[in-house]
């Protein structure tokens, strides 16, 4: 009990407004057993495979790839069959996974992947040239908000098994080591969504998707300037938060905002170059790779 082509019934090509290639070919297969039905003719020996290109006698597109897309119909109908008619799909616009082979589990099915860019505002103190804000009388301007956006990456997977204690240990954290191009702790698992899908009878899976947000600079602060309400006194180790005094204004008050430091607990000389403490890392880190992600976009 098998089946195979016999030949080609047709073939044709309609070009769309976009001026993508659409073609249709309509082949003859045979069975050797009239109780053979479509899943058998489905996998007939001849037949195109799923991400072919189109190439039939002296007529070759190598642009246009043979699509998931296929039809079986009886060649006669209401009595004993061997033969069918099939058809079959190529185009050339871009598809949205590799078709290269047909799905038949959804657990198999390739990971979606896309991309946005989300956007936030974030406090500054220079502008566009580096140059400090800065008021009439030599003061940093604090509180003024920039626009900006940062990439995301979004991968939506199906899985047999949901794993919900290991992506709720994985809920904002980072990269551990370098990942699509970008090193350690660039990459932050900012959101997770999931659903349970009922498949066949009563066969279930679950959909999960990662939301991704991508720091370049690292999810780590190192843009901290060092401020303080306090100064060394001058006497003591600098390691004993005793040894540290009130800053006081001109007029003998304590001063009613943070004041620069140099990195050492003294006052800043230059307040055009502020001293920034020293990194700080916020976020724990994650193997994201076990999740089943994708090693490259």
């Amino acid at each position: 009990m098998s089946a195979s082509v016999l030949g080609r019934l047709s073939w044709e090509v309609d070009r769309d407004k976009e001026g993508h290639r659409n073609y249709t070919l309509r082949s003859l297969v045979e069975t050797t057993d009239a109780d053979d039905g479509p899943v058998k003719v489905i996998f007939a020996t001849g037949l195109p495979a799923i991400g072919s290109f189109w190439a039939f006698g002296n007529d070759v597109d190598v642009w246009a790839f043979c699509t998931p897309e296929l039809k079986v119909t009886p060649v006669v109908e209401g009595e004993p069959n061997r033969h069918w008619e099939v058809e079959q799909k190529w185009t050339t616009k871009p598809l949205n996974r590799c078709q290269d082979q047909s799905v038949e589990n959804p657990l198999m099915e390739p990971q979606k992947v896309s991309g946005s860019f989300v956007q936030y505002s974030r406090q500054v103190e220079t502008d566009r040239h580096d140059k400090l804000i800065k008021s009439s009388s030599h003061e940093i301007i604090r509180g003024v908000e920039k626009d900006d956006a940062r990439p995301s990456v979004s991968i939506g997977q199906n899985v047999l098994n949901l794993q919900l204690p290991l992506i709720t240990s994985m809920r904002q954290t980072v990269n551990d080591s370098p990942l699509w191009g970008l090193p350690a702790r660039c990459i932050k698992l900012s959101r997770i969504s999931w659903s349970r899908v009922l498949y066949g009878l009563c066969f279930f899976y679950y959909t999960r998707t990662f939301e991704f947000d991508i720091k370049f600079e690292t999810w780590d602060l190192d843009d901290l300037a060092d401020v303080g309400f306090k100064k060394y006194g001058g006497d003591g180790d600098r390691a004993d938060p005793a040894n540290f005094i009130v800053i006081k204004d001109k007029q003998d008050e304590n001063s009613p905002e943070r004041c620069l430091l140099d990195g050492n607990g003294d006052m800043l000389v230059d307040p055009t170059n502020p001293v920034f403490i020293p990194t700080v890392e916020l976020y724990e880190q994650s193997n994201f790779l076990s999740l089943g992600i994708p090693t490259y976009l």
